[in-house]
């Protein structure tokens, strides 16, 4: 009997995804009690050959499922809609699972029940992890595992700590809250539907124990690509959120700052950074990378208050 339904997006990147099935495959649960369903957001590659590789050879049962372009919230909704067990786990293209994380997020339950939800733990790969990615991870910029860890597990996670590349939730919980925004595209799509689910009432636990690798080597200058993509996302986030009642720092204003320090001069700086930045001092690559994505910060929140005002 199927509890476990495992839901991929995925788009572009067969090769990564051959290597989380391959993980999913060496998995120490019963493959009887899980399935895998792989949504693929119009991918222009063999990804469809990849999954149907799978198919024929999976110990447990896969299903693939080609989407119209909707991004990775959209994807995971299809996916999400064919799910059969009762506790739906998102991952991403790129993670690679520990053998035991699908085990942990099911036994994760006999402790904090089957209504709750579960945020895995997920570490960049240090096979491909650069001096920026490592800033990323030790600063908790990105993925903030840093300050879970603090809070231990007795502590419930806020909604915002909701990371849809390792994390379970009941499916009859997720089908009620409609599942993600789909308006949100490029960001922030997983921390709005974590913040619903906060206000729903249901429990957020943070797993150490269900642990994956994430593999995606980002440099300075892409990681600020990245965040300026979803801009208006984040705008658009902060926006719905403000209409459900929540409240938000106001931004600092650099007026002088902002006139002088464009788009385009920043993306030079990372450009040049992303080059150097392995003959840089620990301590000067920190300060420039922060520097960097606190400008985009400030621009992200700027656009997003003018919105949400």
């Amino acid at each position: 009997m199927i509890t476990l339904s495992v839901v991929i997006p995925t788009c572009g990147r067969a090769s990564l995804l051959g290597r989380c099935l391959e993980h999913l495959a060496a998995q120490s649960l019963d493959p009887r009690r899980f399935e895998v369903i792989v949504a693929d957001d119009a991918s222009a590659d063999n990804t469809s050959e990849v999954c149907h590789q799978w198919i024929t050879s999976s110990p447990w049962k896969l299903r693939y499922l080609r989407c119209d372009k909707s991004f990775a919230g959209g994807a995971r909704n299809r996916g999400a809609e064919l799910a059969e067990g009762r506790r739906i786990l998102f991952l991403g293209d790129d993670i690679l699972s520990s053998t035991d994380l699908l085990e942990q997020h099911l036994a994760a339950e006999d402790t904090w029940g089957g209504e709750a939800v579960f945020v895995g733990t997920v570490r960049y790969d240090p096979a491909t992890a650069t001096p920026f990615m490592r800033y990323l991870e030790e600063e908790g910029v990105h993925h903030d595992f840093p300050r879970l860890r603090l809070a231990g597990a007795e502590a419930s996670v806020p909604g915002r700590y909701f990371y849809a590349c390792n994390a379970s939730i009941p499916a009859t919980t997720f089908r009620a809250l409609g599942g993600f925004d789909e308006r949100l595209r490029r960001a922030w799509e997983d921390t709005e539907f974590g913040v619903r689910v906060e206000r729903h009432g249901v429990s957020i636990r943070y797993l150490k124990k269900a642990d994956a690798l994430h593999v995606h080597p980002t440099t300075a200058r892409d990681y600020l690509a990245f965040r300026r993509s979803g801009r208006d996302d984040i705008a658009l986030a902060v926006r719905l959120l403000a209409e459900a009642g929540g409240t938000f720092p106001a931004v600092e204003p650099h007026p002088l700052l902002d006139r002088l320090v464009t788009d385009d001069v920043v993306d030079l700086a990372a450009r040049v950074l992303s080059k150097i930045d392995h003959n840089l001092p620990k301590r000067v690559r920190a300060r420039a990378y922060g520097r960097l994505l606190r400008y985009e910060e400030r621009r992200a929140w700027q656009a997003a208050h003018h919105v949400a005002a």
